[in-house]
């Protein structure tokens, strides 16, 4: 992924980027819920990310593949109340699915693009449900880590039973 080949994803009434059925995407080089510059605020409703779907991609190790996603609106409370104010949603209750081995390594979650401005709200990473299984937070390799910083709850939640979770520097 070259740097500034995502998209921009914005100021939308749910969440700026859901992924269902299937799974097996690759989300990289995204701006979710700033302005063009990676910086500014320009809230998605609910959430940043929500992944309701396996074997996902979000960010990576390569440069240009890391997403800058910032916090959420917050106010509308659907798909479920749960997830209202979180940037990335790992979620397995709705439909009944599962959201298995998911990978989120090498972002900026709740931190802008030049590495120092605060853009987190409530929630970084939110792993719900009791379906949501085997999902990495980051890894061993050089340049993995996700920085998930500047939230008023929590920088990393799960929710219900959750087995196999990992969670990496």
């Amino acid at each position: 992924t070259s740097p500034r080949a995502g998209n921009l994803t914005s100021g939308n009434r749910e969440c700026g980027i859901e992924v269902k059925g299937r799974g097996y995407a690759t989300i990289q080089g995204n701006y979710v819920g700033t302005d063009r510059t990676g910086i500014g605020i320009v809230p998605n409703g609910i959430c940043g990310v929500i992944l309701w779907s396996s074997h996902n991609v979000l960010g990576g190790t390569m440069a240009g593949s890391r997403n800058i996603i910032a916090r959420p609106d917050g106010a509308v409370t659907k798909p479920t109340e749960q997830t209202a104010g979180a940037e990335v949603v790992i979620l397995s209750e709705q439909y009944e699915s599962f959201a298995v081995n998911n990978l989120v390594q090498g972002n900026f979650v709740g931190l802008a693009a030049d590495g120092l401005t605060p853009i987190g709200g409530e929630y970084g990473v939110l792993i719900l449900g009791s379906g949501a299984l085997n999902n990495t937070i980051g890894g061993m390799e050089l340049d993995a880590g996700n920085i998930i910083a500047n939230h008023s709850r929590a920088g990393i939640s799960m929710v219900n039973p959750i087995i196999g979770e990992t969670i990496n520097d």
